[in-house]
Protein backbone atom coordinates (compact mmCIF):
# COMPACT_ATOMS: atom_id res chain seq x y z
CA UNK A 1 0.00 0.00 0.00
CA UNK A 2 1.22 3.33 -0.94
CA UNK A 3 1.91 5.96 2.22
CA UNK A 4 1.69 9.26 2.32
CA UNK A 5 5.35 10.23 1.22
CA UNK A 6 5.01 8.72 -2.19
CA UNK A 7 2.02 11.20 -2.80
CA UNK A 8 4.13 13.90 -1.43
CA UNK A 9 6.83 13.27 -3.97
CA UNK A 10 4.83 12.62 -6.40
CA UNK A 11 3.19 16.35 -6.16
CA UNK A 12 6.40 17.25 -6.03
CA UNK A 13 7.73 15.90 -8.99
CA UNK A 14 4.90 17.22 -10.99
CA UNK A 15 5.41 20.38 -9.61
CA UNK A 16 8.80 20.60 -11.26
CA UNK A 17 7.73 19.30 -14.47
CA UNK A 18 4.95 22.27 -14.59
CA UNK A 19 8.01 24.68 -13.72
CA UNK A 20 10.27 23.10 -16.63
CA UNK A 21 7.10 23.30 -18.70
CA UNK A 22 6.50 26.84 -18.59
CA UNK A 23 10.12 27.69 -18.82
CA UNK A 24 10.46 25.41 -21.91
CA UNK A 25 13.63 23.48 -19.67
CA UNK A 26 14.55 20.26 -21.29
CA UNK A 27 17.09 19.02 -18.66
CA UNK A 28 15.81 16.99 -15.83
CA UNK A 29 13.22 18.82 -13.83
CA UNK A 30 14.21 17.24 -10.49
CA UNK A 31 17.43 18.50 -11.24
CA UNK A 32 16.74 22.29 -12.43
CA UNK A 33 13.94 22.77 -9.72
CA UNK A 34 15.28 20.95 -6.08
CA UNK A 35 12.37 20.89 -3.32
CA UNK A 36 14.86 23.10 -1.77
CA UNK A 37 15.17 25.82 -4.51
CA UNK A 38 13.28 29.42 -2.76
CA UNK A 39 10.46 30.33 -4.91
CA UNK A 40 12.31 33.95 -4.85
CA UNK A 41 15.46 31.96 -6.93
CA UNK A 42 13.50 30.90 -9.87
CA UNK A 43 14.03 32.52 -13.29
CA UNK A 44 12.22 35.69 -14.13
CA UNK A 45 10.18 34.31 -16.65
CA UNK A 46 8.45 32.89 -14.09
CA UNK A 47 6.59 34.94 -10.95
CA UNK A 48 4.49 33.44 -8.23
CA UNK A 49 1.47 35.50 -9.27
CA UNK A 50 1.75 33.63 -12.87
CA UNK A 51 2.03 30.34 -11.51
CA UNK A 52 -0.54 30.04 -9.22
CA UNK A 53 -2.82 31.99 -12.14
CA UNK A 54 -1.79 29.17 -14.43
CA UNK A 55 -2.79 26.72 -11.56
CA UNK A 56 -5.57 28.25 -10.94
CA UNK A 57 -6.53 28.09 -14.70
CA UNK A 58 -5.89 24.44 -14.36
CA UNK A 59 -8.62 24.38 -11.43
CA UNK A 60 -6.50 23.60 -8.55
CA UNK A 61 -6.96 25.75 -5.40
CA UNK A 62 -3.52 27.49 -4.36
CA UNK A 63 -2.68 28.31 -0.95
CA UNK A 64 -2.80 32.59 -0.37
CA UNK A 65 -0.32 34.84 -2.07
CA UNK A 66 0.67 38.42 0.26
CA UNK A 67 1.54 41.82 -0.67
CA UNK A 68 5.24 42.67 -0.50
CA UNK A 69 6.64 45.10 1.98
CA UNK A 70 7.23 47.80 -1.01
CA UNK A 71 3.59 47.24 -1.56
CA UNK A 72 2.41 47.39 1.46
CA UNK A 73 3.71 50.24 2.52
CA UNK A 74 3.16 51.85 -0.53
CA UNK A 75 -0.46 51.85 0.17
CA UNK A 76 -0.07 53.07 3.50
CA UNK A 77 1.94 55.52 1.85
CA UNK A 78 -1.19 56.93 -0.45
CA UNK A 79 -3.90 56.79 2.15
CA UNK A 80 -1.62 58.92 4.51
CA UNK A 81 -1.27 61.51 1.88
CA UNK A 82 -4.61 61.66 0.90
CA UNK A 83 -5.58 61.99 4.89
CA UNK A 84 -2.72 65.02 4.90
CA UNK A 85 -4.31 66.39 1.98
CA UNK A 86 -7.80 66.78 3.52
CA UNK A 87 -6.13 67.98 7.11
CA UNK A 88 -3.94 70.31 5.15
CA UNK A 89 -7.31 71.77 3.00
CA UNK A 90 -8.75 73.22 6.12
CA UNK A 91 -10.90 70.31 7.84
CA UNK A 92 -12.71 71.49 10.53
CA UNK A 93 -11.32 69.77 13.68
CA UNK A 94 -14.46 68.30 15.07
CA UNK A 95 -14.54 66.13 11.47
CA UNK A 96 -10.58 64.66 12.03
CA UNK A 97 -12.41 61.62 13.92
CA UNK A 98 -14.58 60.78 11.33
CA UNK A 99 -11.97 61.23 8.98
CA UNK A 100 -9.67 59.01 10.57
CA UNK A 101 -12.00 56.47 10.75
CA UNK A 102 -12.94 56.49 7.29
CA UNK A 103 -9.24 56.86 6.44
CA UNK A 104 -8.58 53.18 8.42
CA UNK A 105 -11.48 51.63 6.61
CA UNK A 106 -10.57 52.80 3.30
CA UNK A 107 -6.61 51.91 3.77
CA UNK A 108 -8.22 47.91 4.95
CA UNK A 109 -10.47 47.89 2.06
CA UNK A 110 -7.29 48.96 -0.35
CA UNK A 111 -4.73 46.36 1.45
CA UNK A 112 -7.67 43.67 0.54
CA UNK A 113 -8.27 44.61 -2.69
CA UNK A 114 -4.45 44.91 -3.44
CA UNK A 115 -3.75 41.59 -1.81
CA UNK A 116 -6.01 40.11 -3.91
CA UNK A 117 -5.04 41.63 -7.70
CA UNK A 118 -1.41 42.42 -6.85
CA UNK A 119 -0.29 39.68 -4.27
CA UNK A 120 2.74 38.77 -5.09
CA UNK A 121 4.45 36.96 -2.42
CA UNK A 122 3.62 33.03 -1.21
CA UNK A 123 3.18 31.41 1.65
CA UNK A 124 5.65 28.58 0.46
CA UNK A 125 9.55 29.64 0.71
CA UNK A 126 10.56 26.52 -1.52
CA UNK A 127 9.48 24.58 -4.18
CA UNK A 128 8.74 21.14 -2.22
CA UNK A 129 6.87 23.36 1.19
CA UNK A 130 4.83 25.13 -2.31
CA UNK A 131 4.06 21.04 -3.77
CA UNK A 132 3.42 19.99 -0.12
CA UNK A 133 0.40 23.18 0.00
CA UNK A 134 -0.68 22.42 -3.50
CA UNK A 135 -1.35 18.67 -2.13
CA UNK A 136 -2.88 19.63 0.74
CA UNK A 137 -5.51 22.24 -1.23
CA UNK A 138 -5.76 19.65 -3.72
CA UNK A 139 -5.55 15.78 -2.62
CA UNK A 140 -8.33 14.38 -4.99
CA UNK A 141 -6.64 15.76 -7.47
CA UNK A 142 -2.88 14.51 -6.88
CA UNK A 143 -4.79 11.35 -5.84
CA UNK A 144 -6.43 10.70 -8.87
CA UNK A 145 -3.59 11.85 -10.77
CA UNK A 146 -0.87 9.68 -9.76
CA UNK A 147 -3.92 6.50 -8.82
CA UNK A 148 -1.71 6.78 -5.64
CA UNK A 149 -5.10 6.15 -2.78
CA UNK A 150 -5.31 8.63 0.02
CA UNK A 151 -4.18 7.23 3.60
CA UNK A 152 -5.68 7.70 6.73
CA UNK A 153 -2.32 9.50 7.76
CA UNK A 154 -2.43 11.66 4.80
CA UNK A 155 -5.97 12.80 5.47
CA UNK A 156 -5.00 12.98 8.44
CA UNK A 157 -2.36 15.68 7.81
CA UNK A 158 -4.12 17.37 5.46
CA UNK A 159 -7.34 18.12 8.22
CA UNK A 160 -4.89 19.49 10.51
CA UNK A 161 -3.28 21.76 8.10
CA UNK A 162 -6.64 23.26 7.64
CA UNK A 163 -7.57 23.70 11.53
CA UNK A 164 -3.86 25.20 11.63
CA UNK A 165 -4.64 27.53 8.98
CA UNK A 166 -8.13 28.42 9.98
CA UNK A 167 -7.76 28.83 13.93
CA UNK A 168 -4.46 29.63 14.07
CA UNK A 169 -3.54 26.92 16.43
CA UNK A 170 -0.38 25.11 16.82
CA UNK A 171 -0.13 21.87 15.09
CA UNK A 172 0.80 20.16 18.25
CA UNK A 173 -2.52 21.19 20.04
CA UNK A 174 -4.46 19.31 17.30
CA UNK A 175 -4.83 15.57 18.32
CA UNK A 176 -7.41 13.15 16.99
CA UNK A 177 -9.31 13.54 20.40
CA UNK A 178 -9.35 17.20 20.06
CA UNK A 179 -12.94 18.72 19.86
CA UNK A 180 -13.38 21.88 17.35
CA UNK A 181 -15.75 24.16 19.84
CA UNK A 182 -11.76 24.01 21.56
CA UNK A 183 -10.34 25.26 18.77
CA UNK A 184 -12.78 28.00 18.29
Amino acid sequence: MADAHSLEQFALQWLQRQLAEMLGRRDSAGWAFPAELRLTELPEAVSPWQLFAEFRHRGLRVPPLFLSWYQFWLITGVSIVLLLASIWNGLPLQDLAVVLCGGLVVWGIRLVIARCLFGRVPIAKTVGELAQQLLWKNPKYFSRLSGIPLTHELIKKIVVQHLVEMTGCDEDEITEETQLAELL
